[in-house]
C-alpha cells in the first residue's frame, strides 16, 4: 500500500502536466487534444516500457508549445507595451513542470513501475530459477547475454536521442528559418550519431567494421526522422492551425517504427538496433 502511495506521488507532477496541455488546447478550440490527453492519463495504469516512452514524447512535446507559447504571447505583450512578467512566470512554470514530469521516469520508482531497468538481471535469475539451474550456469548466460542487451539499450538511447532532436527541431525552424533549423540538425546530428558509436567502442562491443556499419544506419534513422519535419516546413506555411501537423507526423512515424521493431519488420535497421528483437 505503501509503495503504491509513493507510485501515485510521483505520477501526479505527469498528471498535472498532461492535464494542462489538454486544457491548453481546449481552451484555443481544439478537442481532439483534451480527449487524447485524458486517455493518455488513463493508460499510465498499464505498466508497459512503451507506455512510458509514450508519455516522455507528449510531455516533450508540451514542453515545447508552452516554450513556444510564451514567446507568442510575451512578444505581443511587449509590442503592445503591456505587462508580461507574470504570464512569462507562469508559462515557464508549467513549462518547468513538463519538463521535470519527463525527468520523473528517470526515477527508480517509475523505472520498476513501466519496467524500464537496464540491467536484466532479475528476469535473468527468475527464468534459471524456474529450470533450476545453478549459479555457475546462470553468471554465464548473464555474460553472453549482457553485451546483446546493452546493444539493445543503446540503440533504444539512440532513437530517442534522434526522436527528440526532431521534435524540438521542429518547433525551432517554425520560429525561425529552414537554413537555422537544417544547421541545427547537421550539428546536432553528427555530435548524437558520434557520441552514441563513441560509447559503443569504448564499452568494446562493437569491433571497428561493425562501428563503421552503425554510423550508416545512425544516420539512415536519423533521416527518417528528420525529412518530415524539414519537408513540412519547407511546402507549407507554418500556421497556428497547421503545428500540430509535425507532431503527429513525427508521433505516427515513430510508432510506425515501433512497431516494425517490435514484430522484426526492420527494412532500414539491422536487428540489433531493433529494440524488441531477439537476433
Amino acid at each position: 500500500m505503501k509503495k503504491r502511495f509513493v507510485v501515485f506521488c510521483f505520477l501526479i507532477p505527469v498528471i498535472i502536466s498532461v492535464i494542462l496541455i489538454g486544457a491548453h488546447f481546449l481552451r484555443s478550440g481544439n478537442v481532439l487534444i483534451p480527449i487524447l490527453s485524458l486517455l493518455l492519463v488513463m493508460a499510465l495504469c498499464i505498466r508497459e516500457p512503451l507506455v512510458a516512452r509514450t508519455v516522455q514524447f507528449v510531455l516533450l512535446l508540451a514542453t515545447a508549445e508552452w516554450i513556444h507559447a510564451a514567446y507568442v504571447l510575451i512578444s505581443t505583450r511587449v509590442d503592445a507595451g503591456l505587462p508580461w512578467t507574470k504570464l512569462g512566470i507562469i508559462l515557464g512554470s508549467v513549462g518547468a513542470l513538463s519538463l521535470a514530469s519527463i525527468g520523473l521516469f528517470l526515477t527508480k520508482t517509475l523505472k520498476e513501475m513501466y519496467h524500464l531497468s537496464d540491467a536484466p538481471d532479475d528476469k535473468v535469475q527468475s527464468r534459471e530459477g524456474e529450470h533450476g539451474r545453478d549459479m555457475t550456469e546462470t553468471s554465464r548466460v548473464r555474460e553472453v547475454s549482457l553485451p546483446e542487451h546493452r546493444q539493445k539499450l543503446l540503440a533504444v538511447h539512440s532513437l530517442k536521442s534522434n526522436l527528440t532532436i526532431c521534435s524540438l527541431l521542429a518547433f525551432l525552424i517554425m520560429d525561425y528559418s529552414v537554413g537555422v533549423g537544417v544547421a541545427f540538425l547537421v550539428v546536432i546530428g553528427l555530435v548524437n550519431i558520434g557520441l552514441r558509436t563513441k560509447i559503443q567502442g569504448i564499452g568494446g562491443i562493437l569491433p571497428s567494421e561493425d562501428r563503421r556499419k552503425l554510423y550508416v544506419r545512425q544516420i539512415i534513422g536519423f533521416c527518417l526522422f528528420a525529412l518530415p519535419s524539414i519537408g513540412y516546413y519547407s511546402f507549407l506555411l507554418p500556421t497556428m492551425k497547421h503545428r500540430l501537423i509535425v507532431g503527429s507526423i513525427i508521433t505516427a512515424f515513430t510508432l510506425l517504427l515501433w512497431l516494425a521493431a517490435r514484430f522484426e519488420y526492420c527494412l532500414f535497421l539491422h536487428p540489433v538496433m531493433c529494440p524488441f528483437s531477439e537476433h
